[in-house]
C-alpha cells in the first residue's frame, strides 16, 4: 500500500456535512486540538520535544522540523507496541525522524507505555535520565492534544506544557468529513471519561462546546445512514470514509524496508 497524500480541503466528502455541522465542527476541534504558539515562548529553548505515538505520520514529522528548528535540545519518543509482536511505536517514530536528518543522539526513547498516562509518567522517567526538564513542548494527534495536556496536568503540574499538534501547518483546521466527525466525537467522549475517572485534570467543556458536540452526534447518526440511502445511485464511495490524516501508511515504512 503506498502512502496517501492527505486530501484537498475541497474534497467532495465535506459537502455530505450540513453547514451547521460544520459549525460544530470547527467549535468542537478548538477546544479538542490545543496550540500554542510557539514563536511566543518565554523561554530560548524548551528542555525537551515530547512526542507521543500513534498512528498518525505527522507527528514524527512534527518533532522533527522542532528539533531542527532548535525549539529544544532533545526529543523524548514515547510508544509501546500496539499490538503483539509489533515494534514499539517509538522505534517507528524514532527512526522516522532520524531519516528525515536528526541525529539519533537527539532522541530518548520510551518503549513501554501503553496508554496517554503512561506515556507520561514512564516518559518523563526516562527523560530525567538525561535532563531535568520544567518545559517541555508536547506533539500528539491533533485531536488528542487536549488530553496530553489534562494528562500532564495531573500527573507533573510542575511541567510548563506548550502542545504543538501533528498538523500541516500552524493554524491548520480538518475539513469535516464523515469519519473525521466519529473521532472527533470518540475523543470528546473519552476525554470526558478520563476526567470523570480522575485520569486527567481539566475543567468540563463550556455549555457551548457540548452543544456543538450534541450538533455533531446527530449529524454522525444521519451520516452512518448516508451511504445505504445514496449507494445505489452510484453517488457514494464507501472507500472514501478512509481518513487520509489518520488510517494511513506511514513514511517510516520506506525505513524499515531498506
Amino acid at each position: 500500500m503506498s502512502l496517501r497524500e492527505p486530501l484537498a480541503r475541497g474534497d467532495w466528502r465535506s459537502s455530505t456535512i450540513s453547514v451547521e455541522a460544520r459549525r460544530a465542527f470547527r467549535t468542537v476541534w478548538n477546544y479538542l486540538v490545543v496550540e500554542d504558539d510557539l514563536t511566543q515562548l518565554p523561554d530560548s529553548s524548551m528542555d525537551a520535544i515530547f512526542c507521543f505515538g500513534s498512528r498518525h505520520f505527522r507527528v514524527p514529522q512534527t518533532a522533527s522540523t522542532l528539533l531542527q528548528l532548535n525549539v529544544a535540545p532533545l526529543a523524548l519518543i514515547t510508544g509501546g507496541p500496539s499490538r503483539s509482536g509489533e515494534r514499539p511505536e517509538s522505534d517507528l517514530f524514532a527512526d522516522a525522524i532520524v531519516a528525515s536528518g536528526v541525529e539519533r543522539s537527539r532522541l530518548v526513547v520510551e518503549r513501554e507505555a501503553l496508554h496517554t498516562g503512561e506515556n507520561v509518567t514512564l516518559g518523563m522517567a526516562a527523560l530525567l535520565e538525561h535532563c531535568e526538564a520544567t518545559s517541555i513542548v508536547g506533539v500528539a494527534w491533533p485531536l488528542a492534544a487536549r488530553r496530553v495536556v489534562a494528562t500532564f496536568a495531573l500527573h507533573h503540574p510542575e511541567i510548563r506544557v506548550y502542545s504543538a499538534p501533528a498538523l500541516r501547518m500552524t493554524g491548520w483546521r480538518w475539513c469535516p468529513t464523515p469519519k473525521r466527525v466519529g473521532l472527533m466525537l470518540g475523543e470528546f467522549d473519552r476525554l470526558t471519561t478520563y476526567r470523570n475517572l480522575g485520569w486527567v485534570r481539566s475543567d468540563a467543556p463550556s455549555a457551548t462546546v457540548q452543544e456543538a458536540a450534541e450538533v455533531l452526534r446527530g449529524e454522525h447518526l444521519r451520516l452512518t445512514h448516508l451511504p445505504e440511502l445514496v449507494g445505489r445511485a452510484g453517488r457514494f464511495d464507501a472507500s472514501g470514509f478512509d481518513d487520509a490524516f489518520f488510517d494511513v501508511e506511514a513514511p517510516w515504512a520506506a525505513v524499515e524496508a531498506k
